[in-house]
């Protein structure tokens, strides 16, 4: 027979053959094991319920176990391992997860799945627990997802929450949920400046329904809670018929010091800013959503539909607008200390609809409309000389717009 020689190719050359589907089969097939019962070699106990498993796909998915596994712990053989902290509903959903890939989260069971999961260190099924809860937030459930939050690690669920509960402050302080509130919880919600609500007596109710509910043993954090109170937010007849003259303050904090003129100028005072800005203007009222606005007199002046609105120290100024005689050139400004409306300047110009900013003390007014007609036109008002100048025109401003500071950056060479 004739010798043949094959030709053999360089030793370089390689092929790796890659079997789509080979761990999710091999998964499949574990899984099926377990079902059966087959070749499995530890049992889990949870509230006096067992669950078997492989001790290889535990260790190689769960850190929590592979700790346990890997490591010289009394559980490394054992054939049954008592999970205490964890109920066994969980249980069952993160093993069959572990397995599978896929678990079914609902409000009742995501919580408790999230608790499980933080503890066995499954960070996959922690941010899915968490980006599901997110989703979920609501004024009933808001201080469960701040505990499970920060017992998870998950600033972005506690922050989330927090600014919900804050946005919803006046529905939340209503239910029997927020009366179980720590007191310092309590203190930090109440100081936030992102605390919407509609004046500060709302504010002082919240701290009445608080205390009220463990009055023997609330009553002494009665002084220290009304330090959240933006008082000098308050007109002084309110301060004097309801918060003096209330109960609680005469029991249990009635030489407290709330509000006294001593004759510091606004400059030299250092109070709280407003909780919240205002976020809209309606026909012929103010909406309110800010701290210290339905208290504000009403004004002839807030007729308009299209009101620009800016601040100036404690003060907030109303520009321009609409009526029933159409746009306003006319500036309001409303103190809210001493709870008073004053007339400004009028602008050179009726505007609605009129970008407002404030810079350096003074208000800048771009742009808007005189009736139908759009404005190409800016001012400028100076409050000590009490007068609006036109700016120097510029072809980018016309009709309605919007208006910002941006703070200058100084950079080191």
């Amino acid at each position: 027979m004739a010798n043949h020689h094959c030709r053999i190719a360089p030793v370089d050359y390689e092929w790796e053959y890659v079997a789509n589907g080979h761990r999710q089969g091999a998964f499949v097939a574990f899984q099926e094991l377990r079902r059966d019962g087959l070749l499995c070699d530890v049992t889990l106990l949870a509230e006096g319920k067992r669950l078997s498993a492989h001790r290889v796909v535990l260790a190689a998915t769960i850190p929590y176990f592979r700790a346990m596994f890997t490591i010289d712990m009394m559980e490394k053989s054992a054939q049954e391992i008592n999970i205490q902290d964890i109920g066994f509903d969980a249980l069952q959903d993160i093993i069959n997860f572990v397995y599978t890939g896929k678990i079914l989260l609902t409000l009742q069971s995501a919580p408790t799945v999230l608790m499980a999961s933080a503890y066995l260190q499954i960070d996959s099924l922690v941010d899915a627990c968490n980006g599901f809860l997110i989703n979920k937030i609501s004024r009933y459930n808001i201080e469960d997802l701040i505990f499970l939050g920060k017992y998870s690690n998950c600033a972005q669920l506690v922050n989330l929450a927090c600014n919900f509960m804050l946005k919803y402050f006046l529905q939340y302080s209503t239910q029997e949920r927020f009366l179980q509130t720590s007191y310092e919880s309590l203190v930090d919600l109440l100081k936030d400046d992102k605390l919407v609500v509609c004046t500060e007596l709302d504010v002082f109710r919240a701290i009445k329904r608080w205390v009220k509910a463990d009055l023997t043993n609330r009553a002494k954090f009665v002084r220290s809670l009304l330090t959240c109170v933006r008082l000098h937010l308050l007109p002084k007849q309110c301060l004097a018929n309801v918060i003096l003259s209330d109960d609680l303050v005469q029991n249990f904090a009635k030489d407290v010091r709330l509000m006294e003129d001593d004759g510091s100028s606004e400059d030299e005072l250092e109070m709280p800013n407003l909780r919240c800005r205002i976020t809209g203007i309606n026909v012929g009222e103010i909406e309110a959503n800010p701290r210290n606005w339905n208290l504000v007199a009403k004004h002839i002046y807030l007729s308009g539909n299209s009101v620009s609105q800016k601040s100036i120290c404690l003060q907030r100024c109303v520009v321009g607008g609409n009526n029933h005689a159409g746009p306003l050139c006319s500036v309001e400004c409303y103190d809210v200390r001493q709870d008073a409306w004053t007339s400004l300047a009028s602008m050179n110009v009726r505007r609605s609809m009129t970008a407002v900013v404030e810079y350096d003390g003074c208000l800048f007014s771009f742009g808007g409309f005189d009736a139908h007609d759009p404005l190409c036109t800016s001012e400028v008002y100076n409050p000590k000389e009490n007068e609006w100048q036109f700016l120097n025109a510029s072809n980018g401003i016309q009709g309605g717009c919007t208006a910002a500071t941006v703070p200058i950056v100084h950079t080191l060479e």
